[in-house]
């Protein structure tokens, strides 16, 4: 397996990421980290345990740290939904100038799965498929509500600063969230769509996936009974088998 290390500048931000097993004629994946995360390095995370998979199944793939996190350039004081979403389309872009990178496909995590359904709906003629894990839409809902992973705020008066677990987290962060259009740039994607969360996830309400079927028409939704957040549990191994298999059945379309 190759390994490419890459390095993006986004608005003289550099962004980190991993290009692997790159070469002409495989379908390529980016990968998209939540809230406070990193592309990953351990097999308990669930993006290296998705990026294995796809190399097996013989994808190339894309993963990087959004600005802020991991080994990317900026803080996490700064770090806000829309500043993620440029970034993703840098990464986007430098993804469409590889050779012969075809249909590129979409997966993501929690925030990172608010993220990839948004440029996919901003970017729906050039993204093949998208795989959503656990996407955080109730993020919005938290905002307007006045907490984040149980650290309560005044919504009408948002803090300049919130100590959200080891991370401060600038205010505007908030403030964005709470008129983010997410479903409504979402549903502007028409290809086929994998979602999948766990009825046991403490962070994002299992319920919220009824909101996304009423915007997606080609999707298959799956509630995995013993499953968190983190995508940890008995069907992890099972669910990831089948997200792959729905990414490769595009490839055979």
């Amino acid at each position: 397996m190759t390994r490419r290390k890459v390095e993006i500048i986004r608005d003289g931000l550099v962004l980190r990421g991993e290009l692997d097993q790159e070469g002409a004629d495989r379908p390529l994946v980016i990968l998209m980290h939540g809230f406070g995360g990193s592309m990953g390095k351990t097999d308990r995370e669930i993006l290296p345990v998705l990026n294995e998979k796809l190399l097996e199944a013989g994808f190339q793939t894309f993963r990087f740290d959004f600005d802020g996190h991991g080994s990317s350039d900026g803080a996490m004081k700064d770090m806000d939904i829309l500043r993620e979403i440029l970034d993703a389309i840098a990464v986007l872009q430098y993804a469409e100038r590889l050779p012969h990178a075809g249909k590129i496909s979409l997966m993501g995590h929690s925030q990172g799965g608010v993220v990839a359904s948004m440029l996919a709906g901003l970017y729906h003629d050039r993204i093949g498929r998208v795989v959503l894990f656990a996407p955080a839409v109730t993020l919005v809902d938290d905002a307007r509500q006045g907490t984040c992973m149980g650290v309560a705020y005044d919504p009408d008066h948002v803090p300049e600063m919130l100590q959200i677990g080891p991370n401060e987290v600038g205010g505007h962060y908030f403030r964005i969230a709470q008129s983010l259009p997410v479903l409504e740039t979402a549903s502007r994607f028409r290809g086929p769509v994998f979602f999948a969360i766990g009825a046991a996830d403490e962070i994002v309400d299992p319920g919220s996936v009824n909101r996304w079927k009423s915007i997606y028409k080609d999707a298959e939704f799956h509630v995995i009974p013993d499953m968190n957040h983190a995508i940890e549990g008995s069907g992890r191994e099972g669910l990831v088998r089948q997200a792959v298999q729905f990414l490769e059945s595009g490839q055979s379309a």
